[in-house]
């Protein structure tokens, strides 16, 4: 039992902080791609 307090604990917030990471790149990699698609129509209009 004292094995799983030891274990378990350290398991379920690393659980929660990776969730919670993941929605965070997701949000960054969702930024990204709109500030790319954005440089490139930026370019196109220069040609």
């Amino acid at each position: 039992m004292h094995a799983i307090n030891n274990v378990g604990f350290p398991i379920v917030v690393s659980g929660y902080l990776f969730f919670r990471f993941e929605k965070k790149l997701s949000s960054l990699d969702h930024s990204i791609q709109e500030l790319d698609a954005d440089f490139h129509n930026t370019q196109r209009a220069k040609e």
